[in-house]
């Protein structure tokens, strides 16, 4: 890490915990992942503004695929990413959700520049899919277990105390207790955790002794041991480490230490919290057996480990656990002192603190309810969601940002949420419908749409079987959907079924955007959603308010899969797309986008490769501007004419060359020129055709693809084109050859190119415009010194000056504007300095006209200059520089600076 800069590696941490497991899911640790990435930069990649313009936009959230995928383009902005692992074994991987072999999947599939580093406890199913480059196993040492054991002793007062008397009565006390503790641990750190938990319970020297002797060297033995200690405890004390192991080990979350307090101090009677019955941490530690811990410092409590957790469910010990968990949770919220609604954050907060385990009744209490209870608790259950004021009060205090926005929640609503099926199916069977079934929320949204949104599946249907209205939508900003579109939004495809089944959905209804849900199902890449709608009679073409159809959607988030469904399915792609301001066919969009199956895939159905847009652009056309070589060649293979023209004349081979550069790719253009060519001559061949036909070929102006190349200066370009026959003698409509351009745009190498060329040579240089101007006039108009020597060399010295249609020779063009280095060129190539324009001047009229010495010099210095020549007003350029009040004593000094021609001192 020491050579790279902050800004150039990354380090990202992921902690696994067991309680935690359910949290952990494998979407939120990539998201988790990438926060921590963007947190890094100041700025993103294109894949992640995309999505977030998407999720703003059209509220679609990204799934795990995306999240992936933005992961891995963030992580190419690094020079090198460390990922660290922590606690691999405690992360789920049970089915449906193998977050963990899905999390491990993802991981082997970032960038080679992510180095990542897994601890875990050795785990075959999870371990052997981990492709490492090298493995470290960790066991612990007699010197580890020596420092733990001497930091839990120093920790703990009471075992401190047992310690030093111990030690008092047999000064190696200490030491043979660690040498026990290590022989009873056999190297497995775990198992000395646990034996250091038991004996920090002991609370009496002898205790202590015995428990040191009786430590077991297997771990169910351990946990087996505690309970029984528990079993064998006063009643009340025995009740007190059922409850406590009932939350440890059952409850939604790892609970705070005074969150389980208040838990333990509710009786099922209680209509207000007894504060005289809150016990200590202490008291919840010492009735465990030493298998539970607690930290008065931090306010934490957890078991010693979360193997216990497996134990206990499975020792028959704890009786009833979701109707315990769920009836504290109720009678706790249902405390008379939470009968007033809250009317700002600070009496929420001032509530939250004095009542700690409140939040996670409000938050959980259903969770237990939906896994089953007895009939006790779901009357308790049902009298809250029948109670408003008790509903609206719970409501007010629910962690999540949906739940502080809204308002107008129903008992139905929140039965939704939590998925509570059985409890309303009784509750409507036994007491009646005491719900408004299609009642909605402040934001418009229905118990169905709440449904859909938490995936409660089973619920959903029984809103369905009631006859909820299927097609409401909320009054959300920016949305405005269904319950159909929630649930193909969630990618949730049981919902989506049911509702289908139902025949009752409007499945053409938009939402805010226009959006369908078919639609939705395509951007999002669910085959399988798109499938279900199809066959449920979506219509495959329907557009959003931009024309984009669900096939567009498809493509455009790259899930070729889905396209090919949904044209399998009979999409459209011949008619021009819809809100395209170019009238492209489907074929047309796919070619530019560079989406090669599909444009396989069309050619093969036959869909017409040579179908024109407004601008006459073929699908080959919009191929080669974008530079997708693949889907050229696919296109071309499929019978695409090479010769087909846009309104301007553009063959594919001109749009090839124009968009040729060297900063864009350009040996894979070169590459892409060089297939044209060979396909174009397949082509001419089967037409009977000239083989320079195509190279030669003009637009409207009358450009050739040579033009277009000297005119950019593209020389490899230009070198093709020769090598392929291209003639540098023709001329556009203007009469400019390639020269023309080259020397009008200053590239002297193509200049050569073409001049060294078999059909170039000096008589190209000698070709005029229809302004009759030379290559040479454009050099000189252009101020390029070098352009006029290599155009000088090359064979324009013979037709030096060549006058164009208003009398200028390349040297008036330099004069005129002031090129010095270009005049002096010109003149040492004997131009003729004396020769008149249509108005009678020459070019030393002009040069006296501008003041400009440097060049007045430049040409009295040449042979033959007679400043004496009058123009069409009979003004001799010495009568110009006196009627411009140019300083003769001056002149004549710059004049006299070498010797004076004798034309000049009569002129004086």
């Amino acid at each position: 890490m020491v050579k790279y800069s902050s800004k150039d590696f990354a380090c990202l941490y992921v902690y696994f915990d067991y309680a935690e497991q359910r949290q952990q899911t494998y979407e939120k640790l990539l998201a988790d992942l990438l926060c921590q990435l963007l947190r890094l930069r100041d700025h993103v990649t294109p894949e992640v503004e995309a999505v977030y313009d998407n999720l703003t936009a059209n509220g679609i959230p990204p799934g795990p695929d995306e999240y992936l995928d933005m992961i891995k383009s963030e992580i190419k902005t690094f020079a090198q990413v460390f990922i660290v692992v922590d606690a691999l074994d405690e992360c789920l991987d049970e089915p449906p959700e193998h977050t963990a072999i899905n999390f491990v999947r993802a991981m082997d599939q970032l960038p080679k520049r992510a180095r990542i580093l897994f601890t875990s406890r050795p785990m075959t199913t999870i371990n052997d899919r981990i492709k490492a480059d090298r493995k470290i196993s960790v066991r612990t040492n007699i010197n580890d277990l020596t420092a733990y054991f001497e930091n839990r002793i120093n920790n703990n007062e009471s075992l401190k105390k047992l310690v030093e008397k111990g030690t008092q009565k047999n000064p190696r006390f200490f030491q043979n207790a660690v040498d026990t503790i290590i022989a009873r641990s056999q190297g497995i750190f775990l198992l000395a955790q646990l034996h250091v938990a038991s004996l920090a319970s002991k609370r009496t020297l002898e205790d202590l002794e015995l428990g040191i002797v009786e430590l077991h060297t297997d771990l169910d033995a351990v946990y087996a041991k505690a309970l029984g200690q528990i079993q064998h405890q006063a009643k009340w004390k025995r009740d007190l480490a059922i409850k406590v192991l009932n939350w440890l080990v059952y409850a939604e979350r790892p609970l705070s230490l005074d969150e389980l307090i208040h838990a333990l101090g509710v009786n099922e009677a209680d209509n207000e919290l007894h504060r005289d019955r809150l016990l200590t941490e202490q008291d919840i530690t010492l009735a465990c057996a030493g298998i539970v811990l607690a930290d008065p410092d931090r306010r934490t409590v957890s078991l010693t480990h979360h193997t216990a957790v497996e134990y206990l469910r499975n020792s028959g010990i704890l009786q009833e656990s979701q109707s315990y968990l769920a009836t504290t949770c109720l009678v706790y919220i249902c405390f008379d002192d939470f009968s007033a609604a809250l009317h700002n954050l600070e009496e929420r907060d001032d509530r939250l603190k004095q009542y700690p385990f409140l939040r996670y009744a409000v938050d959980y209490w259903g969770n237990h309810v939906a896994r089953g209870v007895r009939d006790a608790v779901s009357q308790l259950a049902w009298n809250f969601l029948t109670n408003t004021k008790k509903l609206e009060s719970a409501f007010q205090v629910m962690s999540g940002f949906p739940f502080r926005q809204e308002s107008d929640v129903t008992g139905l609503h929140i039965a939704a949420y939590f998925g509570l099926t059985a409890l309303v199916q009784e509750g409507f069977r036994n007491r009646g419908q005491l719900f408004a079934i299609n009642a909605a929320t402040r934001s418009g949204e229905t118990a169905l749409h709440w449904a859909a949104r938490y995936r409660q599946t089973r619920f959903l249907q029984l809103l369905v079987d009631e006859d909820a209205d299927l097609n409401l939508t909320d009054n959300i900003r920016s949305r405005n959907q269904s319950a159909l579109h929630r649930a193909v939004a969630n990618r949730d495809a049981d919902s989506v079924k049911v509702l289908l089944e139902s025949r009752r959905c409007e499945l053409h209804r938009p939402d805010a955007h226009n959006w369908t849900p078919l639609r939705w199902a395509a951007a999002q890449g669910h085959g399988s959603l798109v499938k279900l709608l199809l066959s449920h009679g979506a219509r495959v073409d329907d557009a959003d308010t931009d024309g984009w159809t669900a096939l567009r959607w498809a493509v455009r988030r790259d899930h070729m899969h889905v396209a090919k469904i949904l044209i399998s399915a009979g999409a459209d792609v011949e008619s021009p797309l819809g809100g395209d301001q170019d009238g492209r066919t489907f074929l047309q969009w796919v070619a530019s986008e560079g989406r090669d199956p599909l444009v396989r895939l069309l050619v093969k159905r036959g869909v017409d490769v040579d179908a024109a847009d407004e601008r006459g652009w073929t699908a080959l056309r919009w191929a080669v501007e974008y530079g997708r070589g693949t889907a050229a060649r696919l296109l071309l293979q499929g019978g695409a004419s090479l010769s087909k023209t846009d309104i301007h004349g553009f063959a594919p081979l001109h749009a090839a060359v124009q968009r040729w550069s060297p900063a864009g790719g350009g040996g894979a253009q070169l590459s892409l020129l060089r297939m044209l060519f060979e396909q174009q001559q397949q082509q001419q061949q089967q037409q009977h055709r000239s083989r320079t036909a195509g190279v030669n070929a003009r637009t409207r102006n009358g450009f050739t693809p040579l033009h277009i190349a000297a005119l950019h200066g593209y020389t490899p370009v230009v070198w093709l084109l020769l090598e392929k026959r291209a003639d540098p003698t023709k001329q556009d409509s203007t009469g400019c050859t390639p020269l023309h351009c080259a020397a009008a745009g200053d590239h002297v190498d193509v200049s050569e190119l073409l001049l060294a060329s078999q059909r170039g040579g000096t008589r190209l240089a000698r070709v005029v415009d229809n302004e009759m101007r030379t290559a040479l006039h454009a050099a000189a108009s252009g101020g390029s010194q070098a352009m006029v020597r290599v155009l000088l060399d090359g064979g324009a010295l013979p037709i030096i000056d060549v006058r164009d249609y208003e009398g200028y020779t390349p040297l008036h063009l330099a004069v005129k504007k002031q090129y010095l280095d270009v005049v002096s060129c010109l003149v040492k190539g004997r131009a003729n300095v004396n020769m008149v324009d249509d108005r009678g001047r020459t070019v030393l009229h002009s040069a006296m006209d501008d003041g400009n010495m440097g060049i007045i010099k430049a040409l009295l210095a040449a042979e033959n200059v007679d400043p004496t020549i009058k123009d069409a007003k009979g003004l001799t350029a010495w009568d110009v520089a006196k009627r411009r009040g140019l300083d003769m004593k001056v002149l004549e000094r710059k004049v006299n600076d070498k010797e004076t021609p004798t034309c000049m001192k009569a002129a004086q």
